[in-house]
């Protein structure tokens, strides 16, 4: 299950049925829709506007769902993602709508971009290391080099050791800000609402800060 990081009210469940299901913490109201398969287990993320399950089904198939979220629950699309054994864990980067695949017992990392028009799910390049990950955690946005154009960084633990694992963008001018690489952020740094506000379901604007090097939260429009 996971919480939705726009309105910080609904909590998304899966089921082994295959049913997904939307449910309004304040209200006790639910919005489900039924996948095509049934599920052994699951991780469910949630990005601005859509939400990403990756799932292990029987038979040890593996398969990506995406879904939209925000007015109601849809099935946009759905990619197989070859048979295993572990359960492929996603990791977001919500403001670009790009994940990140990783598996326990496995060298891939399995990038995709996700979009509200077809195709959906677009694959990017996989990224093979070795040895296997035992496990694997994404960082934080602050801990990348914008102008080193850096998109993701992860920490691999593997039998004997802990890795640092970054990915990159091949830009040929690096002194400039890739600004299509790194638009406005939600800033996750201190609360949006407190708890009595949104016990009486007042509204917020998220906040968003500036990826640009220096320059203060306050600035960014």
């Amino acid at each position: 299950m996971c919480w939705d990081v726009v309105d910080g009210y609904t909590l998304y469940l899966a089921a082994k049925s295959g049913e997904v299901i939307a449910r309004d913490t304040r209200s006790g109201t639910d919005n489900s829709v039924l996948l095509k398969c049934e599920i052994r287990s699951g991780r469910l993320c949630s990005t601005k506007d859509m939400l990403v399950l990756s799932s292990l089904g029987h038979g040890n198939t593996r398969t990506l769902h995406l879904l939209s979220c925000r007015t109601s629950l849809a099935l946009l699309e759905e990619q197989d993602l070859g048979n295993g054994t572990s359960l492929y864990l996603p990791s977001l980067d919500i403001d670009m709508n790009v994940g990140y695949l990783c598996a326990r017992g496995e060298g891939a990392f399995l990038p995709f971009e996700f979009r509200a028009s077809p195709p959906h799910i677009l694959p990017l390049t996989q990224f093979n290391t070795m040895p296997v990950q035992y496990a694997c955690s994404m960082l934080n946005k602050l801990s990348r080099d914008v102008m080193e154009v850096e998109t993701a960084k992860f920490y691999k633990l593997t039998k004997e050791s802990l890795q640092l694992i970054t990915f990159t963008v091949p830009r040929l001018r690096k002194e400039y800000f890739q600004d299509d690489l790194f638009p406005l952020a939600i800033d996750l740094s201190s609360p949006v609402l407190s708890v009595s506000s949104w016990q009486e379901e007042a509204q917020y604007k998220l906040k968003k800060r500036t990826c640009v090097p220096g320059m203060s939260r306050d600035r960014a429009k």
